[in-house]
């Protein structure tokens, strides 16, 4: 539009170019008025990200009859401003709506909780079909025709001390082209394990629950959802084996279901300290051979978290999910984001994937060492091979050390693995080492040694 009048006076008519207005990360009235002007009558995505102001409330409803998208989150005293008068505004086009009241909540008097009003999920805004909220409750019974759904501390507002799982349920059961459910921190429902009838979401394809291990084992035990659906799983309340087993049953069921998603790809993530307990733990598969970055957000197929005591409860956690897996179809294992597991996790994790055949591991804090004892001891339990997995790719990423390099004794350890497969007549197949976070420049004469031991010195395809 700086190139000359000509191209500017196109891009102000095009009044779509203009419809999309995310303040989401700052608040710039000048933008937000001059895209207003400048989309003409075309329908509106607004999302507000720093609802500060109650003028952005009076130019919502001001617009309300072409917004089609809404996402507002701020300041408390200003979303339930806008929840009260939703019902008295006209929102034709309004489909997805998104409300998180997340700042200055002090100023709301104690107990009080903000309510989404019943006229707005029955009717009262025709074309909902996408609905977000967060510390906000709405009358579950009157929940209909969505398509996705995402609820965060938002209970039952008929019964918000004592919600049922029936409620619950009927809620979904409104809504059976639903396509995405999250479900985080809802009170627990009054749990009635007898129920029947079983709820289908023949849409449904992606589901994340987030509440104790116990609800979310009810609610996947009720629902009828393809077995092709993408399912995180965070529960609260897994610290050893024993407290995922129940959870794991309905899981199980579906991944063994013959239109079930085979995912060959695992990634073991878990942080800590070397020689305490883990943080957390969590196991997830994905469809793509080739492992997401260790930052990517790429969704996986299915996700499974927990927070073991010690170390041995999580290698318990990951013996019962794994099994749980269709191990068999596991073949590529991502490691990066385990650092502090021991050789004996890392012994526990090998034996129960016969299919293995790819490991990423990386350098720091030595997990190098740790993976390759665990490897060798595998296979030193099985000389033949036909048992235990034979990794034919060892992926290492080079990560930035700290102040005691510790290079050297990660190369000597990986020279001593690679001469024990040459000797025993089956050499490593493919060694790759990733250096973008680290230079290895000054260790090409350790690395060229290694070459002639890495898939056989006659090998063609080497």
């Amino acid at each position: 539009m700086q190139v000359c009048w000509h191209w500017h006076h196109v891009g102000v008519a095009a009044h779509a170019l203009w419809s999309f207005i995310d303040l989401s990360r700052s608040g710039r009235w000048e933008r937000l008025f001059g895209q207003l002007r400048r989309s003409g009558v075309f329908p509106l995505t607004l999302k507000i990200g720093h609802c500060d102001n109650s003028h952005y409330v009076d130019i919502i409803l001001e617009h309300s009859e072409r917004i089609r998208v809404l996402e507002v989150s701020g300041e408390a005293r200003h979303i339930h401003r806008l929840l009260n008068e939703l019902p008295n505004s006209n929102f034709p086009l309004l489909s997805s709506l998104a409300l998180n009241p997340n700042r200055k909540r002090e100023e709301i008097s104690a107990g009080f909780v903000a309510t989404l009003p019943a006229a707005i999920v029955d009717g009262g805004i025709p074309k909902l079909r996408e609905l977000t909220l967060s510390d906000i409750n709405l009358p579950w019974m009157s929940v209909h025709s969505l398509e996705s759904l995402s609820l965060s501390n938002s209970n039952d507002s008929v019964q918000p001390s004592i919600p049922n799982l029936e409620s619950m349920l009927a809620m979904l059961e409104a809504c059976p082209q639903l396509r995405t459910l999250r479900l985080e921190n809802i009170r627990p429902p009054e749990l009635d394990f007898n129920l029947a009838r079983t709820i289908h979401l023949p849409a449904l394809m992606y589901i994340r629950l987030r509440d104790p291990v116990i609800q979310c084992r009810a609610l996947l035990t009720q629902l009828d959802f393809p077995p092709s659906a993408r399912l995180h799983v965070f529960a609260t309340g897994v610290r050893v084996g024993a407290d995922i087993r129940e959870l794991l049953v309905p899981i199980s069921r579906r991944l063994r279901h013959p239109g079930a998603t085979r995912a060959p790809l695992l990634r073991i993530d878990c942080s800590g300290s070397a020689g305490t307990a883990p943080a957390y733990c969590m196991i997830s598969t994905y469809l793509d051979i080739d492992p997401p970055d260790l930052l990517d957000r790429s969704l996986p197929v299915l996700s499974l978290n927990s927070h073991p005591i010690n170390e041995n409860s999580m290698r318990q956690i990951l013996s019962k999910i794994i099994k749980a897996l269709s191990f068999q179809h596991i073949t590529h294992l991502d490691g990066r984001l385990a650092p502090y597991l021991t050789p004996v996790s890392w012994r526990t994790v090998l034996k129960l994937l016969p299919s293995l055949h790819t490991a990423y591991v990386q350098t720091l804090l030595g997990m190098i060492g740790q993976f390759l004892r665990a490897l060798v001891e595998v296979e030193d339990l099985d000389p033949e091979r036909q048992k235990y997995p034979r990794i034919h790719r060892l992926h290492i990423l080079a990560a930035v050390l700290d102040e005691e390099n510790d290079m050297p004794a990660t190369l000597t350890l990986l020279r001593s693995y690679l001469q024990l497969c040459h000797g025993l007549g089956a050499p490593l197949p493919i060694l790759e080492i990733d250096e973008r976070h680290f230079c290895l420049s000054p260790y090409e004469a350790e690395l060229e040694e290694m070459f002639f031991l890495v898939g056989g010195a006659d090998d063609p395809q080497r």
